[in-house]
């Protein structure tokens, strides 16, 4: 892993059976990065990150959000920070959150209520009516 002109044109070393933390990292400082699906949930938290792709986080964050160990508010954070990049799988998940959030949206109040008080009815409707979606959501995975 250290010299790169030693192992120029070679495969990528097989991941080692467990994976720790430090080989996680390695084989990602490589541009090899390993996939955290079936790794202990703790690796999810890294695949929060910026430097990761948006599928990857999304991917990351509802195994996260079905262990209970982020906020709601992590994910629909990410469920609404662009448009689906393709269909099918996490991007139909997307889809649909998406457009159920426009639907309540546009049903309840206009724009302008898009900023609320937490302490607003039709903040706590909103929130109920996402968290059911969440749970539909990420149980139609499993």
């Amino acid at each position: 892993f250290l010299d790169p002109d030693l192992f120029e044109g070679e495969p990528v070393p097989p991941a080692p059976s467990p994976v720790t933390p430090l080989d996680w990292m390695i084989y990602a400082a490589i541009g090899e990065p390993l996939p955290t699906e079936g790794l202990p949930i703790a690796f999810s938290y890294a695949e929060l990150s910026p430097r990761v792709g948006w599928k990857s986080q999304i991917e990351a964050a509802e195994r996260l959000t079905r262990a209970g160990t982020i906020p709601p508010n992590v994910i629909l954070g990410l469920y609404t920070e662009r448009e689906p990049a393709a269909s099918g799988g996490v991007w139909d998940r997307v889809a649909t959150f998406q457009a159920f959030g426009d639907h309540r949206l546009a049903l309840h109040r206009p724009r302008r209520h898009l900023f609320l008080k937490p302490q607003d009815h039709f903040a706590r409707d909103v929130a109920r009516h996402w968290r059911a979606a969440f749970v539909h959501l990420l149980n139609s995975r499993q």
